[in-house]
């Protein structure tokens, strides 16, 4: 079936109008869709403008439609010329929409912490696909416009994944949606169907087409392939906080108990508490390093345990007491301590360095000596929840301060009950505490910061409390045993990918953490398959996106039959042929690769495949590629096509089209100078009297009529022979100054440009010479024995300044064409231009 040009939305006889279609590129997940064509035999400005409408039918299916946005006249002179169009397709368009929000800002912002200060309720929490609902329903009237219908709501409510951090789209529509789905949907595709212009979303796994393409009966030949599983892995273990969990505690249902004994019980003090006289010591320093203190204490009969110190979480406070300023103490906290008898020394280490010494005095404050724990330690029955305790929580949970009363906390919490004969309801004090956790050795318990007999003057009838612990880490693992994908199946690959997210505190987000931790499964458990073809023929299914790329074998297997990969790039070449007409070219480049940790990048061993002479060659094409990459009817079309595919699928987002170049080497900043310039003194006074300037300038035209004076005499002394060759000399040197100028400033080399500049001025010398001996004897032998007159030489200032010139003129032609042509002898080389161009 014939290929049909609709232009402006008109069908174009393409014979009549001398179209030539020259290639078709389809992209998808980067670059763009871009369709190349010429008007032959035609005239400025051509038949098309700017802007129109452009559709491309191939065997009755729409495999392009856009707009023209360019075009490129040749072969401009006399009579007909030939002009290359360029259109982009509805991608491009749809990325030229910017992203604006309701209040006409360039930012869409989702997900947000409630801390943020543009938080909103009804924009956090949601989905990848309920955010791209959002964005096209935003920008529906923009995308209408342009060609762009509706998306179809089925592919986007599989985007389920809720991205667990913020989200913000800006620049233009298009890319905002591939980054987006790039970082959370790998394994989805989105493209625009060109038949109705609907927003198709596919996965890579299940929705796309099979495409199986036969070796050795197929007319296609493989340009590249390969397979690896190096970044690939069989299972995700998603990983969050700590899974902080409520105990609610009390001393009706066995939860807590008391922490002091009977007898301390029965002796304690309200004093104890207040005044403890084994939680505090005062005395002097006698020796100190950085990080000890030698102490001696002001009780002659005060002794303690080793370690008792950090025992009852103790501080130190070292200072002098004539020093000033910043010298006069320091605070430290006790990490171990030497055991003390009546009227010696003990060693106390600290837990950070002194920055200062020469203290002499101490003081000893303690938190939980055991006499001040009386009434204040509660100990916590459950092992689990003991050697468990934190803090705080990391989500807010409920908590009853009082019957019939709910609040949420992120603190730990505690009530203490009495009433009178114990009877319910309780009479309910609030009171605060610390929670001590498990240190290795000695199970976690609680401190309140006042004795709780104390809020009631008797002993209380309960106590209720609200300790945070941990259950482990939060995680999700996918799959809860075993391994998946084809990197486990074929290449046996059994390899966990962890994933840390401390953002994940709150047990209840169990399920969105799972469905994540599936979606990165699915993009890194299956082994990479990837390379490129090249099909001698109309590959007409895989001019619909969505095509997935397998490779059998006649008579065989290959072990790519069920690779399925994505046919990410595909160019179809209208091939001209020498005897008239056309034939067709595919060129597909394909990957399965979803996760791009290193970048989607085709790897070949150097000395594999068929292209090693494009090794260390340079793939990147600037300009249209319809005139910068070669025709198959100037070359090796399968390496034409390698040097075009890789020049797509070497960079994530690189254009088929060739419209995007390299990005120039990275330059580092010269080195600081820190030489100072010489100083300069200012200029003599000059005047600017209009006397002292005329004479001046009289001055200035006596010393030249002078110096012109003395050259004429110089002259007329000297033979004219001599007088022309150092004309020639003056004139020659004169002429290579100025090449050399050109050619440094064309980056060739000067030295090389110098001896073969002499070289041939050399030679016309030579030659010069041997044309004057020769008529010379011409001359004899006619009967003229004085020969040749001698060549005019110019005597007036016109003329001599003339002859310079022309001498400048003939060494810089002559120098252009040599650094042109890269040397005298280099063969001439084809230049670029616009689509369906291929001009010197």
């Amino acid at each position: 079936m014939a290929s049909v040009l609709k232009i402006a939305g008109v069908e174009v006889d393409r014979p009549a109008a001398r179209i030539v279609l020259d290639r078709l590129v389809l992209q998808v997940d980067s670059g763009f869709d871009s369709l190349e064509f010429s008007e032959v035999c035609t005239t400025l400005p051509g038949a098309f403008g700017p802007r129109a409408s452009c559709e491309l039918i191939v065997d009755g299916v729409t495999c392009f439609k856009g707009a023209i946005v360019g075009s490129y006249p040749s072969s401009i002179g006399r009579g007909p010329i030939q002009i290359g169009y360029k259109a982009m397709g509805l991608e491009w368009l749809a990325n030229r929409v910017a992203v604006t929000a309701a209040d006409g800002t360039g930012r869409l912002a989702y997900n947000l912490p409630p801390t943020d200060d543009d938080y909103v309720p009804i924009d956090a929490g949601l989905s990848v696909g309920a955010i791209l609902t959002r964005l096209f329903d935003l920008h529906a009237a923009e995308l209408a416009a342009i060609g762009v219908a509706s998306y179809a709501p089925a592919d986007l409510a599989a985007l389920v994944v809720v991205p667990p951090e913020p989200v913000y789209l800006t620049g233009g529509l298009w890319n905002a949606v591939r980054a987006l789905l790039r970082k959370w949907c790998n394994k989805y595709v989105a493209w625009i169907d060109p038949a109705d212009g609907s927003i198709k979303i596919k996965s890579q796994l299940t929705d796309l087409t099979p495409l199986t393409l036969t070796l050795d009966s197929d007319p296609i030949v493989v340009d590249r392939l390969s397979r690896d599983h190096s970044e690939c892995f069989t299972r995700v273990v998603y990983r969050g906080g700590a899974d902080v969990q409520a105990a609610y505690l009390d001393f009706a249902d066995s939860g807590l108990s008391k922490g002091w004994s009977s007898g301390d019980e029965s002796t304690y003090q309200e004093s104890d508490f207040t005044q403890p006289k084994d939680a505090a010591d005062l005395g002097d320093v006698t020796a100190m390093t950085s990080t000890t203190l030698t102490v001696q204490s002001d009780d002659a009969a005060r002794t303690w345990a080793a370690n008792y110190w950090p025992g009852v979480v103790a501080e130190v406070c070292a200072y002098n007491p004539v020093a000033t300023g910043l010298t006069f103490c320091e605070s430290r906290r006790i990490t171990a301590c030497t055991a003390l008898s009546a009227g010696g020394t003990s060693a106390l280490t600290v837990d950070v360095p002194f920055n200062n010494s020469g203290y002499t005095r101490y003081s000893i404050r303690g938190m939980y000596s055991p006499k001040s724990l009386v009434w204040r330690k509660l100990l916590i029955n459950n092992a689990y929840v003991a050697r468990h305790l934190v803090e705080r929580f990391s989500h807010a949970v409920p908590w009853a301060p009082a019957d019939g009363q709910v609040v949420m906390t992120t603190t730990p919490q505690a009530v203490i009950c009495w009433s009178t004969g114990c009877n319910k309801p309780y009479n309910e004090f609030p009171l605060t505490f610390d929670v001590v956790p498990y240190d290795g050795t000695t199970d976690g318990y609680i401190v309140f910061h006042a004795p709780i007999n104390k809020p009631w003057g008797a002993a209380p009838c309960e106590v209720k409390v609200l300790v945070p612990y941990s259950r482990g880490a939060l995680s999700a693992t996918v799959p809860s045993s075993g391994y998946e994908g084809t990197a486990h199946s074929e290449d046996g690959v059994e390899q966990a990918l962890v994933v840390d997210d401390p953002s994940w505190l709150d047990y209840r987000d169990a399920t969105a953490r799972t469905q994540l931790a599936q979606e990165i499964l699915d993009t890194v458990k299956n082994t990479v398959c990837e390379g490129s073809i090249t099909y001698y023929g109309k590959l007409t299914p895989a001019l619909t996106k969505g095509a997935a790329i397998g490779l059998a074998r006649a008579g065989g297997t290959t072990g790519y039959e069920s690779m399925a990969a994505l046919a990410r790039s595909v160019v179809l070449d209208w091939a001209p042929l020498s005897g008239g007409g056309s034939e067709w070219i595919t060129r597909v480049a394909f990957s399965n690769r979803l996760k791009a940790f290193s970048g989607d990048r085709l790897y070949s061993h150097p000395s594999w495949g068929s292209h090693g002479a494009l090794e260390g060659a340079s793939l990147r094409t600037p300009g249209p590629t319809a005139a910068a990459a070669p025709r198959p009817d100037e070359g090796d079309d399968v390496r034409a096509a390698a040097a075009m595919l890789d020049a797509d699928w070497s960079t994530p987002g690189g254009d088929a089209s060739g419209r995007y170049e390299a990005g120039r080497e990275y330059r580092k900043d010269r080195p600081y100078r820190t030489t100072n310039r010489p100083y300069r003194s200012d200029r003599k006074y000059a005047s600017v009297s209009e006397d002292d300037r005329a004479a001046d300038r009289a001055k200035a035209r006596a010393g030249r009529d002078a110096e012109s004076e003395g050259r004429r005499k110089l002259a007329a002394s000297r033979p004219d022979r001599v007088i022309s060759e150092d004309r020639r000399k003056a004139i020659r040197a004169g002429s290579l100054e100025h090449a050399q100028g050109l050619a440094g400033a064309l980056g060739k080399d000067w030295a090389r440009n110098m001896a073969e500049a002499d070289g041939r001025a050399d030679s016309r010398d030579r030659a010069e010479k041997s044309s004057a001996r020769d008529a010379s004897r011409l001359s004899h032998a006619l009967g003229n024995p004085t020969g040749p007159g001698p060549r005019e030489t110019p005597t007036t200032p016109g003329a001599i300044a003339a002859e310079e010139q022309r001498q400048k003129d003939r060494a810089i032609d002559a120098e252009l064409a040599r650094i042109a042509g890269e040397g005298d002898d280099a063969p001439r080389r084809p230049g670029v231009g616009g689509p369906g161009l291929g001009y010197q």
